[in-house]
């Protein structure tokens, strides 16, 4: 009986490092089958880089030239003047012909040349004769008025000694104060008008009078020389080099003195002018010169600025300008229009920036630049812009990379995969 309860002890005993025995190995089991479940979950992947394109920031136009139509004109035009009347005998240059300054146009026969010749010579000895008698009553002017001022100061000498000797009477007491007052009044009134002689006569000495009259002596000979000129040659020559835009010497017709038969222009150089308006002036101030070119746009040259108007015309509200440009060699004619260039590339071409690859946060304007592999956001400051690009005052740098495309939704410093954009060449564009 008691060997029964110990024999079944023992078996409850067996039987409890059984149930632990087999606890532990499920436990085992469970834990290798649930690491066994878990090395066969796929492993958590790394988000995805956003794609970007970019291309690099470069100088672009901008804006397109500004062009004004020109009037080409000579650069001098005078008249032909006959200086003595007479017969054309026979003409030499005729109307379109180039002629230098000085050459003969024509040769004239003049019966009246020596009528003229002796009017130009009586008019040079009456001048002559007007110099010689204003020197004289100059001269003689001047001595009396000197003989005057002489006496004058001998009388103010004496009207200051009386003076004196009053005053010390004065004070002696043998004269009275209204008596010095009298003497004091006489010696203030002779000073007075003995300097007012004394400038007169220095006035006198400046000779205005005479440097008219031998001013007018001196263009009566002269007048005199070119009639005896013209007695010498009795030719009609041009005042300048140029061409003769018109002519009214006819062989056998009479012209008279003074009559004006023809006109020069001067076409080396020659002139180009145009009309402006406020805008248009302010692109060319302070420029020193312009492009033009002729009819058709193939050949172009640079004239220099001969000026530019600083007040505009009320009646048309335009400022002119006129160009200086050669004449020989330019194909440059008078009459013929051109077109003058206003800008330079330099005006028209800046840093561009695609307009779409601009964000907005409020008032400020940025872009993002690559860096490597990373976006890097930059605030840019805009200027003028046509139907693609802005002109970027500041924020970005020539040759950098630029986000064109991808860039809503980026952050800065947000690592990218970057594409570099190809796009095909715009017509204006400036080339790097």
């Amino acid at each position: 009986m008691r060997s029964g309860r110990k024999q079944r002890r023992f078996i409850g005993r067996g039987a409890r490092h059984v149930g632990v025995g087999v606890l532990s190995l499920s436990m085992l089991t469970g834990c290798s089958l649930l690491d066994a479940f878990r090395s066969e979950e796929p492993a958590a992947e790394a988000p995805a880089l956003k794609t970007v394109k970019v291309e690099p920031v470069a100088v672009r136009r901008i804006e397109e030239p500004v062009f004004v139509v020109g009037d080409v004109h000579s650069s001098l035009r005078m008249d032909v003047v006959v200086d003595i009347g007479g017969k054309v005998e026979q003409v030499y240059k005729r109307l379109g012909e180039t002629v230098k300054a000085g050459e003969p146009l024509a040769k004239l026969s003049s019966t009246d040349a020596e009528q003229a010749r002796s009017e130009a010579a009586a008019a040079l000895d009456r001048a002559l004769a007007a110099v010689a008698a204003g020197k004289q009553a100059l001269a003689d002017g001047r001595k009396e008025l000197s003989v005057e001022i002489k006496k004058m100061e001998l009388e103010y000498e004496r009207l200051v000694r009386a003076r004196n000797k009053t005053k010390n009477d004065y004070d002696g007491g043998a004269a009275t104060k209204s008596a010095l007052d009298e003497a004091e009044l006489q010696v203030e009134a002779s000073r007075i008008d003995l300097e007012l002689a004394r400038q007169k006569l220095r006035s006198m000495t400046s000779a205005d009078a005479i440097s008219s009259l031998e001013a007018e002596a001196k263009n009566a000979e002269q007048a005199l020389l070119r009639i005896e000129e013209a007695l010498t040659h009795l030719e009609v020559v041009s005042p300048i080099a140029g061409i003769i835009t018109a002519q009214t010497l006819i062989e056998g017709t009479i012209v008279k003195a003074g009559e004006v038969v023809g006109t020069i222009d001067r076409v080396d150089p020659l002139r180009i002018s145009a009309q402006l308006n406020e805008e248009a002036a302010n692109l060319v101030r302070g420029k020193s010169d312009l492009q033009y070119a002729l009819p058709g746009g193939e050949t172009k040259s640079r004239a220099n600025i001969h000026y530019l108007t600083s007040i505009m015309d009320p009646e048309t509200k335009t400022y002119e300008i006129s160009l200086e440009a050669p004449g020989v060699g330019s194909g440059l004619k008078p009459g013929m229009k051109v077109s003058v260039q206003l800008t330079e590339d330099a005006d028209q071409t800046a840093l561009g920036i695609p307009q779409y690859s601009v964000l907005e946060d409020g008032a400020m304007k940025y872009v993002f630049v690559l860096q490597g592999d990373v976006v890097e956001k930059r605030e840019v400051r805009l200027g003028r812009s046509n139907a693609n690009y802005y002109e970027v005052l500041s924020g970005v740098r020539e040759g950098e990379k630029l986000v064109v495309t991808g860039q809503a939704g980026l952050q800065d410093r947000e690592q990218v995969f970057s594409v570099e954009e190809e796009t095909a060449w715009e017509p204006g564009a400036v080339q790097p």
